[in-house]
């Protein structure tokens, strides 16, 4: 049974929408790429004991900008889950009521009172009801389907109009999440989110040899960082890597393609998962410490530690994808050792890439509150990121 759910769970993601359904992300750079942070507001707040139902509500308006430069039909709304929780994640369902409108605001503009955001032509798309949603496995930190949807009721659909900006209102009233005791996920869904830094996503694949005299894998994890704090604007490489041969020396390679199913390196265990011919970067070495562990920082400025590598900030590189993998020499430089493979997307700054248009306020503990706390500020924004389905 648990292999047909997951076996069902990848039909679902990579099924997608139906073929007559279209889709309009916000923000739009997010439809290929994945945000930055993680949240489960307002649909998935867990109540653990069960016995608090009032936790398991929440409200959250968005307003989005200047969506389209056309009038378009919208039915329905879609989100997909973060990648940071590496769970899989049961089916649940959610109560919820869904509110749209021309915004009588703009992102800039919007007000901590709920209806003060909403245009005349405020329509409940969805009455309150019952939503379920399907389950979904880990495939790594990647960009995940749109596969939590929210249709609207029969025969309801909003006009968005040309150039205006749009409010959507969700009034969450229960969720099942509290009856699922043995699932400790979070059901993170995925938000944009734009301040000074921003971070790449990876995963990690294979696994890396076991060294001698250590409980565990050898492992690393990679990384990219943009901080326009800094002159130079800098993308800076970094990570770490843990359990490989103490005071050894550990080197990076990174690669354009790569062999899943590795070849093995050096007759003990050790695999490569890098196609040689593509590895476009070799790393001096950094010294291991007692444990078998060593760090590149995240902090271009930094002399302790530095990235592994400090690249200037060019729009070309936003959103590339690559491959990494360490490989360590013991303290006699006589063995090596490869740790698990990475699969890197490089950061893409929304500070490049135009203004980011879309605010959100949001409540705790009240599916009906008047007021809300404001996702946005000087130093930040956040919302989560949208499908429009038309």
């Amino acid at each position: 049974m648990k292999n047909f759910v997951r076996i069902s769970s990848v039909f679902i993601l990579l099924g997608g929408l139906l073929p007559s359904q279209s889709l309009l992300v916000s923000p739009r750079k997010s439809a290929n790429l994945g945000g930055y942070t993680y949240y489960n507001l307002p649909f998935a707040r867990r109540d653990y004991t069960g016995t608090r139902p009032k936790y398991r509500q929440g409200r959250l308006l968005q307003v989005h900008d200047a969506l389209s430069k056309f009038p378009l039909p919208i039915k329905g709304l879609v989100f997909r889950r973060g990648s940071r929780d590496e769970s899989d994640w049961p089916s649940w369902k959610v109560q919820v009521e869904l509110t749209l409108s021309t915004a009588a605001v703009t992102s800039t503009t919007m007000s901590r009172t709920f209806a003060a955001n909403h245009g005349k032509d405020a329509t409940v798309v969805v009455a309150k009801k019952w939503i379920q949603f399907p389950p979904s496995i880990y495939l790594g930190r990647f960009v995940y389907p749109f596969i939590y949807k929210i249709p609207f009721d029969k025969g309801k659909v909003f006009l968005l109009q040309a150039g205006k900006s749009l409010a959507w209102d969700a009034k969450v009233f229960d969720n099942d999440l509290s009856k699922k005791p043995a699932f400790g996920g979070g059901f993170d869904m995925e938000y944009a989110y734009l301040k000074y830094y921003a971070y790449g996503t990876y995963t990690r694949w294979g696994r890396g040899v076991n060294v001698p005299g250590q409980n565990y894998s050898f492992y690393c994890y990679l990384n990219s960082r943009y901080d326009n704090r800094y002159s130079g604007r800098e993308i800076a490489l970094y990570g770490g890597c843990y359990y490989g041969p103490p005071s050894g020396q550990a080197f990076v390679l990174l690669a354009r393609k790569e062999m899943p199913a590795g070849i093995p390196v050096w007759g003990n265990g050790s695999l490569l998962f890098l196609n040689p011919g593509t590895i476009f970067y070799v790393s001096p070495p950094r010294k291991l410490d007692g444990r078998g562990s060593a760090y590149w920082s995240s902090i271009v400025t930094t002399s302790f530690n530095p990235p592994l590598l400090v690249i200037p900030d060019n729009p070309l590189l936003y959103g590339v994808r690559f491959s990494a993998q360490i490989f360590a020499l013991d303290k006699n430089l006589t063995t090596l050792y490869a740790a698990n493979m990475m699969r890197l997307q490089m950061v893409h700054p929304w500070q490049r890439v135009g203004p980011f248009k879309i605010a959100q306020i949001y409540a705790y503990n009240n599916a009906n509150a008047p007021t809300g706390y404001p996702g946005f500020s000087s130093y930040y924004r956040r919302a989560m990121i949208t499908g429009f389905l038309y």
